[in-house]
This record gives structure tokens, C-alpha cells and sequence, in this order.
């Protein structure tokens, strides 16, 4: 059933993402057009190794944070990865926070800041708003929450 589930979610998810590129590529390419026109030439001086370590170092973070603890049947090694988690999510922590320092300028970093805060404006209510529905939708009679594979 999962893999179904996984399957018909990546398949609708294409079919969808090319529909939509069909109904809407007159509209696209045009803004992709303006764009461009706007748009000033990179002025980054990082190579592709330094770009291929900074986003390991945060993937690295992302895996070893989120390490589920082992099962009764995993490999013996998979049991060592999580006892060394912390340390691993440090050390891929530190090389991210020393490629930031390095080699990112101090107004690209202020851009993505003020980028992020941008995003979150935007998403946060409607979080925040779907939470609410979401709570209010699922409570059951005397405030129990049940969850529609329950009842």
C-alpha cells in the first residue's frame, strides 16, 4: 500500500507539473523573458566544489539530526551511525557555518535573510490558519482529536 501511495503521489505530482506547463508556457515564457532582461550577470567567485561542500555540509546536518534510533533487526553499523549522530550533525554543522564565513559575501547573506523572512511572512498565516481548520475540523465530541484514519 505504501508504495502505491508513493508511486500514484510522484506520478500525479509529473502529470500535474506537466499540465499546468502546457496550460500556462505562453504566460511562463514570457516572465521568464522579463526576468532575464532584469537580471545582472553572477558575480559569484565560488567554484563548484566549494558550492558542492556547503550544500553537503547542510544535507549532512539535515540526515544525521533526523537519524531515527536503530530497530531490533538493522545492521549493527546503522546502531554506531546513530550513537555518533551528534557528533556527525556537529562537525557537518561546522562545515557549514565555515563555509559561510569563507566564501559567501556578507550582502548575499543579508539577501537570503531578508529573502527568508519574506517567505515565512507569507507562509506562517496560512500554517497557521490551516493548523486552526485543521483543529477545528478533527475535534470530536468533548474536544477529543481524532484523525480520519480513526474515526
Amino acid at each position: 500500500m505504501g508504495v502505491a501511495r508513493t508511486v500514484g503521489a510522484v506520478s500525479f505530482s509529473v502529470l500535474l507539473g506537466l499540465l499546468m506547463q502546457g496550460i500556462f508556457r505562453r504566460e511562463e515564457a514570457a516572465r521568464t523573458r522579463a526576468i532575464l532582461a532584469t537580471m545582472k550577470p553572477s558575480s559569484s567567485s565560488r567554484r563548484l566544489w566549494q558550492e558542492g561542500i556547503y550544500f553537503g555540509g547542510m544535507i549532512g546536518v539535515l540526515v544525521f539530526a533526523n537519524w531515527p534510533p536503530p530497530g531490533a533487526g538493522d545492521v549493527p553499523f546503522w546502531s554506531e551511525i546513530f550513537r555518533a549522530k551528534w557528533v556527525l550533525t556537529a562537525i557537518f554543522g561546522a562545515v557549514t557555518v565555515l563555509a559561510l564565513r569563507r566564501w559567501f559575501h556578507r550582502e548575499e547573506l543579508r539577501a537570503w535573510v531578508e529573502a527568508t523572512w519574506l517567505l515565512a511572512k507569507q507562509i506562517l498565516p496560512l500554517l497557521f490558519a490551516g493548523i486552526l481548520l485543521a483543529g477545528l475540523l478533527l475535534a470530536g465530541p468533548g474536544g477529543k482529536v481524532s484523525s480520519p484514519r480513526t474515526g
